[in-house]
């Protein structure tokens, strides 16, 4: 159990990456999940691939922790913050999102922040 612990920061951090490089090759894929027809917008494609560098950075952060066996508290926090600001940002537009898409945005960001708090709990840099 304690090798499977210790293995949750680095699958997340994985996880992460992943992510991050599946939105930066496909913005508008990702920008219509969210945001429907306007994620199609030059300017939603923009963010999204901001987003996206900001999930490969963490998560391949998060992921070297894992690999070097330091502490992964750092990225773990950066994460967390990062989701909750999503989430956050999707409940101050929530009026303006396409009702079948508010869900989906609000859950992409709240779940992960959830998940991340608990790994943190596992794992908080010893």
């Amino acid at each position: 159990m304690a090798e499977t612990r210790s293995m949750l920061p680095g699958a997340l951090g994985l996880a992460w990456l992943c992510a991050g490089l599946v939105i930066f090759a496909l913005p508008k894929r990702a920008g219509w999940l969210f945001a429907g027809e306007a994620g199609n917008s030059t300017t939603v494609t923009i963010f999204a691939r901001g987003f996206a560098a900001r999930d490969i950075a963490i998560g391949a952060n998060l992921f070297n922790s894992f690999l070097r066996e330091c502490s992964p508290r750092p990225w773990l926090v950066s994460a967390g913050i990062a989701d909750l600001s999503d989430a956050i940002a999707v409940l101050l537009v929530w009026r303006h999102l396409p009702s079948r898409h508010l869900w989906l945005a609000f859950l992409a960001s709240i779940i992960p922040a959830a998940i991340e708090g608990w790994v943190f709990r596992f794992k908080v840099g010893r």
